[in-house]
């Protein structure tokens, strides 16, 4: 289960920024993911942030490797707007030094090498324990998240 506790607004823009008419089809980047161990300060540095160079230590597991996320989608129903994805898959996840706290995804924009070109989207709660073999973060069929526009 996820359990979202932030979602930037500075993200938000930048996911529209890269979606387009179809689902999945991105224009100018893609969503990625990465999870943050006990060292980082992005819950704390989240509203000051408008990229990843701007978290304070953004402590990224020293054994991740950032992955794409897969099979994105916006759906638009009334006045609910909902983000959903399949499930996202860290290849190979060991335990760090630290352990693991948070999953943080990210818009990164086309052309992007450097984190001051990869925005925050949202940073959940991640209780997880590696153990060397892939795992997955399930997301529910309701989406990673929704929002109300009414």
């Amino acid at each position: 289960m996820v359990s979202v506790n932030r979602i930037s607004p500075e993200g938000l823009k930048a996911l529209a920024s890269v979606l387009v008419a179809g689902n999945g089809d991105f224009e100018d980047g893609t969503l990625k993911a990465t999870i943050l161990d006990t060292t980082t300060t992005a819950d704390t540095d989240w509203d000051t942030s408008a990229n990843l160079s701007a978290i304070g230590t953004l402590g990224e597991l020293s054994t991740v490797s950032r992955v794409t996320v897969p099979s994105v989608s916006v759906d638009v129903s009334g006045t609910q707007v909902q983000l959903k994805c399949g499930d996202i898959t860290f290849p190979s996840l060991s335990a760090g030094t630290n352990s693991p706290e948070h999953l943080l995804i990210f818009v990164d924009k086309d052309g992007a090498t450097t984190d001051t070109d990869r925005v925050p989207l949202l940073l959940a709660d991640a209780t997880l324990e590696p153990d060397g073999t892939d795992y997955s973060i399930v997301i529910p069929g309701t989406g990673i998240f929704d929002i109300d526009t009414a």
